[in-house]
This record gives structure tokens, sequence and C-alpha cells, in this order.
């Protein structure tokens, strides 16, 4: 029993180390959990394990070794007859062929699932991969498909009273209508249909900057700037208060750095320069034209972002460094 639980204890440990981007100490943790499981033979903590490594070996771009963790649980869950966990680690094998695109084996995995979720009346787990199905048809080009797919997924959650399954539906759906000319005003009546579900949630968890940008799109194509304008600047600023920001802004650190320092040691500029030119050489053009704007004394964050046309990335990359170099020189400016 001591032994279950310091590997119950490891495992936890691990999905935390996960959660914070500490892949390698995830992966010791994940194993020391594993080795513990299948001294004890609990070989259905121990499948469940081997999703997770799949799932971490997978958000650091090893798909390989994510689709032989998850193949491995699968195979562990259909011995046990645990349906449930089984189709889970259909669907976990679905997002690795569709992250790698192998569409052909992307599809039957999620339908597998999706077959499963239903007989065990999770209707919430069968919807999550029926809306993977439809992503993989708009992306395949069978937009009719796509559409069926979601308004099944939207449906299903419904019925689950999933209604962050059900905003996440309505906002795919829209931005697969609002390209289609004739559907447009339907694409616009979907999107807004979500925002008023993701307006009674956390912003974050139902990411709805992206329910913003969808309407956005819908607004300029309807030729209504002014609403185009709102709807991107409402998506930057839930998208820059959003906690997970920290983490996107953390692989740009040294480049943000740079910037800041050379904003309050212009005489860095040259060094600048070389770094701002390798960033346009990998298509960053709009983010360095703002950056090389905000240096030359523009320091308006809306005004640069709109000026730009920045991304959601670029605008929270542009804020971070407006802020720093403004905290900056509120410390060199206090008094004493």
């Amino acid at each position: 029993q001591i032994k279950r639980e310091i590997g119950r204890v490891q495992t936890h440990l691990a999905d935390i180390l996960t959660e914070k981007g500490d892949y390698s100490n995830a992966k010791t943790a994940y194993e020391a959990a594993l080795s513990m499981m299948s001294e004890v033979e609990d070989t259905k903590s121990f499948a469940t394990i081997l999703g997770k490594l799949g799932t971490l070996e997978k958000l650091q771009g090893h798909h390989k070794e994510a689709e032989q963790h998850y193949k491995q649980a699968l195979t562990q869950f259909q011995q046990l007859n645990k349906p449930k966990p089984e189709a889970t680690a259909w669907h976990q094998l679905g997002t690795v062929y569709q992250e790698t695109k192998q569409w052909k084996a992307a599809e039957p995995a999620y339908r597998k699932a999706a077959e499963i979720f239903k007989q065990q009346e999770d209707l919430a787990g069968a919807a999550a991969s029926w809306n993977q199905l439809a992503q993989i048809s708009q992306i395949r080009g069978n937009l009719s498909k796509a559409e069926k797919w979601y308004r099944k997924a939207i449906e299903g959650n419904k019925v689950a009273e999933n209604w962050l399954g059900v905003s996440i539906g309505l906002s795919n759906l829209a931005d697969l209508l609002q390209n289609q000319p004739e559907r447009i005003e339907e694409a616009r009546q979907l999107a807004e249909a979500s925002l008023s579900l993701d307006k009674t949630r956390d912003p974050a968890e139902a990411e709805i900057w992206k329910t913003y940008l969808i309407l956005s799109k819908i607004a300029d194509k309807q030729k209504d700037a002014t609403a185009a304008k709102t709807y991107r600047r409402l998506a930057r600023e839930t998208k820059a208060k959003c906690a997970k920001r920290h983490q996107q802004l953390q692989q740009h650190k040294k480049f943000i750095d740079a910037v800041v320092q050379t904003a309050t040691h212009p005489k860095l500029r040259k060094q600048l320069e070389l770094m701002l030119r390798q960033r346009e050489e990998k298509g960053w053009r709009k983010l360095v034209k703002a950056i090389r704007q905000f240096l030359g004394g523009e320091k308006n964050w809306e005004k640069l972002c709109d000026g730009e046309c920045l991304d959601l990335e670029d605008a929270i990359i542009m804020q971070d460094i407006i802020q720093r170099v403004e905290n900056n020189h509120s410390k060199t400016n206090q008094p004493g």
C-alpha cells in the first residue's frame, strides 16, 4: 500500500511538473511512478501513467514516442476491459496522427473513440472526437462533412450540458461558415451565440479571444470597420490577461530582454538591429516594424497593434516590452 501511494504521489508530482513545463523532471517522476505500479501489479494505474507519458512526449513534439506510449496504454485498457480509458487512448492516438497529418490513421482512431464514448453514454467525450473529425474534414477541404461533424458535436455537448464544448463547437462552425459569402450572417449569429456562452465562463478557460477574432474577421467581410477594430482590441485585451501568456512570453525572453535594454540604453541599438533582422527573416516583419516604431517614440500599445495589425502573440510580446520599459523608467525616477 505504501508503494502504491508513493506511485500516486509521483504521478501527481509529474502532473504538476508537466503543467509547469519542467518536462525532464516530469518524465523522471512518471517513470518512477511506473516502476512502483509495476512492482505492486496495479495494471490500471500503470496504463494511466503510460497515457500521461504519451501526452508528455507529444507536448515536446516527440510523436513516435507518444504514439508508442498511447498504444501500450490502449492495449492494457483493452485487456482490463476498461472502455472509457480505452476510448480516451483512441482519442489521444488520433491527436498524434492529426498533428503529424496522418489523416487516414487519425479518422478511424477518432471514430473508434467516439463510438466507445457513445456506448458508455459519455456524450461529452464522443463530442470531443466528433469535433476533431470536423477539423480533419475542414483541413482536407470537405466542408459539408466538417459542418455535419461540428453540428453533431454541438448537439452532443448540449445533451451532456457541456456548455464549454457547445461554445467551442459554435465558434468552430462560425469560422467554417464565414468563408462562405452567402452564409456570412449565419456565421455571425453562431459566433455571437458562442460569445454569449463564453462570457459566463473564465475567459482563459473559454479562450474567448478566439471568438472575438472570428467576429473581427466577419465584421471585416461585412465592411464594418468599427466593429472589426473593437473585436480585435477585445481579443488582445483578453489574451493579454490570460495567465498562460507568461508561458508564451518565456520562449521570447532573450529577444524581449534585448529590446527592453536597448530602450533604456540606446547605445545597444546596433546589436539589437542584428536580432531584429533575424526576426524579420523568420517572418516577424510586423512585430519588428512595431518595435522600431516603439524605439522611435510611439508608446501607445493600441496604436502599435492596430497600425501593424499585430496578431495576438505579437501583441502580448509588444505589451510586455512596453510594460517592462515603463516599470524600469518608474524605478529610475523614484526619489531618493
